[in-house]
């Protein structure tokens, strides 16, 4: 295994890619406050919560890592950055003006698929095939976040 340091931009993207996960996470936990009265959102929106903070720990470690098993960073800084941004402003917005139950859980689906595409071994080329299989389970995870949410939607 080759091991390499990443830039400061590299891990800079990383750490981005963290607080969007642990943005997507207080989504979550504010769903489940605002739908309190609604047990199997809230639980539904806790456990995806846990993962989202599970995935912001995943990009930490890699970073604390150092890039050891990487090759590189193949998304750019300012494209992980506008993302960020475009989710802090749209949760604001949800936050202020709480959809209904059906219309969260909707945008929650269609938020973990599109933030599939800023997961570890979508943005990282790995030289460590146990590192990106690792990866890769954060991703598939994601699927099954996005599957959950439909299946509630679908019972409502």
């Amino acid at each position: 295994m080759t091991t390499s340091k990443l830039s400061i931009l590299e891990k800079d993207i990383l750490t981005t890619c963290a607080e969007v996960e642990q943005t997507v996470a207080t989504l979550y936990r504010s769903f489940a406050k605002i739908y309190a009265e609604n047990q199997m959102a809230v639980k539904l929106f806790q456990k995806t919560a846990n993962e989202e903070d599970d995935h912001a720990n995943q990009f930490m470690l890699a970073c604390r890592m150092q890039g050891a098993g990487m090759k590189c960073v193949k998304v750019d800084a300012k494209q992980i950055n506008d993302v960020h941004e475009k989710l802090r402003r749209t949760i604001d917005s949800i936050q202020a003006n709480p959809p209904e139950l059906k219309k969260a859980l909707e945008f929650s689906a269609n938020l973990e698929v599109t933030l599939g595409e800023y997961h570890m071994n979508a943005i990282v080329e790995f030289e460590d095939e146990s590192l990106r299989r690792l990866f890769t389970n954060m991703r598939n995870n994601d699927r099954d976040h996005a599957q959950a949410l439909r299946t509630a939607l679908a019972e409502l």
